[in-house]
């Protein structure tokens, strides 16, 4: 049995605020950068790696933060970040990692990221790490702690397997274990198993 201890179950209401102004902020970015687009325009920097049928890229510059587990005390890093696909909205995506466990968590919201209910948005949540009869590192569905109205519906493990959007999640979460460097080097550099 595997226990959660998210430090930023106090601070709930000022992130799902804060989130909800950058989802507005970057609708309204994207928007206006598609409307005023000039006639000629930069070169796309390099692609970084995508999964066949996606073209994922992230918007803009992931956020990175120090959380103090509340059970432990011990400082962890953890990361929010944009993932577009095909240049539109995708993803917003929250990885926190627990080096005392050998543990990243992530959680991916997918949706349209319309306001004012967020309808068709939903939450998916898994853990990397160790798991029992494996060697090697795994990913498995977990109930999301996050919630708000950009969350929009949070799945539990049962209805992610279920889910329409499984593989989209499935998808952006390898991705982004490739190209976020926070997940990159904690799921692919974790110590040897115990």
């Amino acid at each position: 049995m595997f226990w959660i201890s998210h430090s930023f179950v106090s601070s709930v209401s000022f992130e799902n605020q804060s989130l909800k102004s950058m989802a507005r902020v970057w609708q309204s970015q994207r928007r206006l950068r598609d409307e005023y687009r000039p006639a000629v325009t930069k070169p796309k920097p390099a692609k970084k790696r995508s999964l066949p049928g996606y073209d994922f890229s992230f918007d803009g510059d992931s956020v990175e933060r120090e959380i103090t587990c509340p059970d432990c005390g011990e400082k962890h890093d953890g990361v929010t970040g944009y993932v577009l696909n095909h240049g539109d909205a995708f993803a917003i995506y929250f990885a926190d990692w627990y080096p005392h466990e050998n543990e990243a968590w992530v959680e991916v919201i997918l949706g349209s990221f319309t306001e004012p209910d967020y309808t068709d948005d939903v939450t998916i949540g898994c853990r990397y790490g160790y798991v029992d009869g494996q060697s090697e590192p795994a990913a498995s569905l977990f109930t999301p702690t996050r919630t708000g109205a950009l969350f929009g519906r949070i799945l539990d493990r049962e209805d992610a397997m279920t889910s329409p959007r499984i593989a989209d999640f499935w998808a952006v979460t390898d991705w982004l274990v490739v190209n976020d460097a926070l997940l990159h080097k904690t799921v692919y550099h974790l110590p040897p198993k115990a």
